[in-house]
């Protein structure tokens, strides 16, 4: 479950869990004043693996990125004992993740680093483009390739006055 924010608790209610007061994020959506990512999750029957430790690797990829290349180097590693139920509450700082569709993935790994079992959820991010964003985007084999200087500037210009601010 994504988390909006959390906090110690001062009086158990219906957002309580373990002393935590976690409120959730159901639109999973994270607008650029966003700037952290936070997710509870539990474990449950971890005593049933053949390893009393294991792994738990949690960390964000984009969507359906089979690879599991890790964005922005938004991963955490966490060494555990098996128990009955573990709760796992964590966030990273997106503040600097671009706009984009991502799965934050946690995973449970024996001694041998095999996979044991994986959960994504998918998230979406909307931050602002930045000179550096613009400077990397590849416009290779697209329309935009194509363009001249002057018909750029044109198609610029003629955004500006449609897209007002606020």
């Amino acid at each position: 479950m994504f988390i909006d924010r959390y906090e110690t608790s001062k009086t158990e209610n219906v957002y309580t869990k373990g002393g935590i007061d976690m409120y959730p994020n159901p639109l999973s959506y994270y607008p650029e004043n966003a700037n952290r990512l936070s997710f509870y999750t539990e474990l449950y029957n971890t005593t049933t693996l053949t390893d009393t430790e294991f792994l738990i690797n949690y960390f964000v990829r984009r969507h359906n990125d089979t690879q599991n290349q890790i964005v922005a180097e938004l991963r955490k590693l966490k060494r555990q004992k098996a128990a009955a139920v573990i709760p796992v509450l964590a966030d990273f700082d997106i503040s600097k993740l671009p706009s984009g569709n991502y799965d934050a993935v946690i995973e449970v790994r024996n001694k041998k680093n095999e996979l044991v079992v994986q959960k994504t959820q998918l998230f979406q991010r909307s931050s602002k483009l930045t000179d550096e964003v613009l400077k990397s985007l590849n416009v290779d084999n697209t329309f935009v390739q194509k363009l001249t200087a002057k018909e750029l500037d044109l198609y610029t210009q003629a955004a500006k006055h449609v897209a007002r601010p606020n």
